[in-house]
């Protein structure tokens, strides 16, 4: 079995610019779109419809072995700093979540749910997504 991982951080809002979620979370989005554009799949291929709420995702890492704990350490101290651009987003409606894939997901998930569970004002959903069907 792999112990490989990949992480991703997803930003809602109902109507933010995804510029300024970009700026505010510090990292460059892998994929955004702003409330009212009209929905593309990533390739760019036009559907119909337009989308209902600003979007960002941001590629947060990926890997393997034993490095998944320091991996979000690192990512939660990066992440702390912006903790009231987040709570801003949050009150105004906004919506954050963590999205995990791999094998390592309990222990990713555990991790962050024991992190901000200390009431945090950057707490955060966590999504896991996991190759075994039954987690």
């Amino acid at each position: 079995m792999s112990n490989s991982y990949s992480v991703s951080l997803q930003v809602w809002h109902p109507d933010a610019n995804p510029e300024s979620i970009k700026a505010g979370i510090g990292l460059p989005a892998s994929r955004s779109w702003e409330a009212g554009d009209q929905r593309t799949t990533p390739k760019g291929t036009v559907l119909n419809g337009t989308y209902r709420e600003s979007y960002c995702l941001f590629d947060l890492g990926n890997g393997g072995g034993e490095g998944l704990g320091k991996f979000l350490a690192d990512v939660l101290i990066k992440l702390e700093n912006n903790a009231p651009f987040i709570w801003q987003l949050r009150q105004t409606g906004g919506r954050v979540a963590f999205l995990f894939f791999g094998s390592q997901v309990i222990i990713a998930g555990n991790l962050l749910r024991s992190r901000f569970s200390q009431a945090s004002p950057a707490s955060a959903s966590i999504l896991v997504s996991s190759p075994f069907s039954e987690w």
